[in-house]
């Protein structure tokens, strides 16, 4: 009996492992926002913008996810549909030099603190789509960033 809870606990475990590389941190981040992306889920993308990057630019989070509604309208009238994705594991980490530049555009822009920038990671996605029925692949990359201990999306190149 000790041996099945040992044995439970270990997979207990290892499934919240997994279950956080997959959906957390940096990566977490990206597959939130590609998810999104394939799904139409604006709430989603948003989700991923830190709080200073959405009001910069928008009254408030609402009026950014309908923008994004909006635009999955736009679309999907256009015959516009993304179909998967797909993330490159093999990400890029920014060096310390890089990650300041990162930071002061950030504090410029956004007046994100310079010094909460922690790490920055670039990760490629591939999108497969059809447009108009035609299957179409586009890469993009997607730059995240750690601030103050919290991944969020910075930019997509």
């Amino acid at each position: 009996m000790k041996k099945i809870k040992i044995l439970l606990i270990i997979v207990i475990c290892f499934s919240v492992a997994i279950l956080f590389n997959t959906y957390g941190g940096a990566r977490g981040v990206v597959v939130k926002y590609a998810s999104g992306m394939k799904n139409s889920d604006s709430e989603k993308i948003v989700s991923v913008f830190h709080e200073s990057m959405i009001l910069e630019s928008y009254e408030n989070e609402n009026e950014m996810i309908e923008y994004f509604d909006s635009t999955f309208k736009e679309m999907e009238e256009e015959f516009y549909i993304i179909k998967k994705y797909k993330i490159n594991d093999d990400y890029k980490q920014y060096e310390k030099d890089e990650i300041g530049k990162i930071a002061k555009e950030l504090n410029d822009y956004y007046k994100i603190n310079e010094d909460d920038l922690t790490e920055v990671r670039r990760y490629k996605v591939s999108f497969e789509m059809l447009n108009d029925g035609e299957k179409e692949t586009s890469e993009t990359k997607i730059v995240v960033g750690k601030i103050k201990g919290i991944w969020y999306y910075i930019a997509a190149e």
